[in-house]
């Protein structure tokens, strides 16, 4: 099982750091909360905070002000 945790996650993450690199410059697509939100989809994936519906959200809601602030 800790193989196909690590595997998942190391997968994950490294896709995201390809799609970072392949991307123009100032298209910052890597944030600090996907290394937790790997963790929490790949070790607990039958946890409440693990599920869909609360992972996007999350993000979403942690992203709209971000943006919000940064435009203003």
């Amino acid at each position: 099982m800790l193989l196909v945790t690590f595997t998942g996650a190391f997968a994950g993450m490294s896709l995201i750091a390809l799609l970072e690199i392949w991307y123009p410059p100032g298209w910052m697509l890597t944030i600090g909360s996907f290394g937790a939100t790997a963790v929490l989809l790949y070790a607990i994936p039958g946890s409440a905070f693990a599920q869909p519906r609360n992972l996007v959200g999350g993000h979403f809601v942690s992203a709209v002000p971000g943006i919000v602030v940064f435009h203003t």
